[in-house]
């Protein structure tokens, strides 16, 4: 009995010395996986951000160049992007995710770490300060870095990271649609209608808008910045704001000869003149046509084979249809009528003119 109670009195206060030490390796041991955590957490949260902003920002037009040149990576790419709803579902899902895994595991961990510096302020303070560490953390890296990262090369790290978003969404996809459904659900009840894919298509006016940013950026020369600028308003501006007015067109008569539709080419400095009265024209005639003309009929009228039918128009016509309306009749002149007067004319080259500026030749048009 002496010897067990002997024995007793030896490991008693041993054992009792032992406990906190062990607790205090076990808490550390704690502290050190849910940093460790943390750091996988931000990770994952860094990949989602990248992944989400790449395929939103990537140039599929380039994407499919590299997928048909043989690169496997760039070929995952554009199949992700043409299931753009289910992907970025998929990065929202596990931003959630590691979102919540930061504030429930790494954040306690990073207060009871504290409480050693700032636990005499009480442990109130230490969460506060931990609170503050980990949002920091998590919109630095978690957040801030990837995204700015993604869209300095989105192309690249969409090859990169999409390889591994698809395997995360395949293997979450059953409750990425149930998500989609629920919100659908939810949307219908507020009385909209669901979106069900993703697009960047742009309308005119935000492309003019990035037009203007990408010219002040200095990504733009200013031709290039006036030539896309000009050509997306083709479809609003009418004819009637590039047209020659009447006052200004050269016609002579309708039995006018050869040899006078020559020398008012050379007086006007037209190459086209129109011929016939202004408001019922037999149609035009080139300068160049008038050069296939024998010389012994110079002092006949123009021939039939010399003269060209003219296009005819409304003022209020679009540019963007008397262009499409010129390569179908292949010509490159069109009178602008009202009616059954003859308020103007048209040419290829105002068009031309009115995207890239003035055009002047040794054979100027009206």
């Amino acid at each position: 009995m002496g010897g067990l109670a002997l024995r007793g009195g030896r490991d008693g206060p041993s054992a009792d010395r032992g406990g906190p030490r062990r607790r205090v390796r076990e808490a550390a041991a704690v502290t050190v996986l849910a940093l460790l955590i943390a750091v996988v957490l931000l990770a994952g949260n860094a990949f989602f951000t990248a992944v989400e902003f790449a395929l939103v920002a990537a140039s599929r037009s380039r994407l499919e160049v590299l997928a048909e040149s043989g690169n496997r990576r760039a070929r995952i790419a554009v199949r992700a992007m043409g299931d753009l709803g289910m992907q970025l579902a998929g990065a929202q899902l596990g931003l959630t995710m590691t979102a919540l895994g930061l504030g429930f595991i790494v954040e306690p961990a990073v207060a009871r770490l504290l409480d050693g510096v700032l636990g005499v302020y009480g442990h109130g303070v230490s969460v506060a300060v931990a609170i503050a560490l980990v949002v920091f953390a998590h919109v630095l890296i978690g957040e801030m870095v990837p995204k700015n990262a993604a869209l300095c090369n989105p192309a690249a790290v969409a090859m990169w990271l999409a390889p591994v978003h698809r395997l995360f969404v395949g293997a979450f996809r059953p409750v990425i649609r149930a998500l989609e459904w629920i919100v659908a659900v939810l949307v219908r009840l507020c009385g909209a209608a669901p979106v069900v894919h993703n697009s960047s298509a742009r309308t005119p006016a935000e492309l003019s808008e990035l037009l203007a940013e990408s010219r002040t950026g200095g990504l733009l020369s200013e031709f290039e910045h006036t030539l896309l600028a000009s050509a997306l308003e083709l479809g609003e501006r009418p004819v009637a704001s590039i047209m020659v007015p009447r006052e200004r067109i050269c016609a002579i008569p309708l039995e006018a000869s050869v040899a006078e539709a020559e020398a008012t080419v050379v007086s006007s400095g037209h190459s086209r003149l129109l011929l016939g009265d202004l408001d019922s024209p037999e149609g035009f005639v080139h300068a160049k046509d008038l050069l296939t003309v024998p010389p012994e009929r110079w002092a006949r009228a123009v021939p039939a084979g010399c003269v060209r039918r003219a296009l005819m128009v409304r003022p209020d016509l679009p540019l963007e249809d008397l262009l499409r309306l010129m390569r179908r009749h292949r010509v490159h002149v069109a009178l602008v009528r009202e009616g059954t007067v003859t308020v103007g004319l048209v040419t290829l080259e105002d068009v031309l003119e009115s995207l890239v500026g003035d055009i002047r030749d040794e054979s100027d048009v009206l």
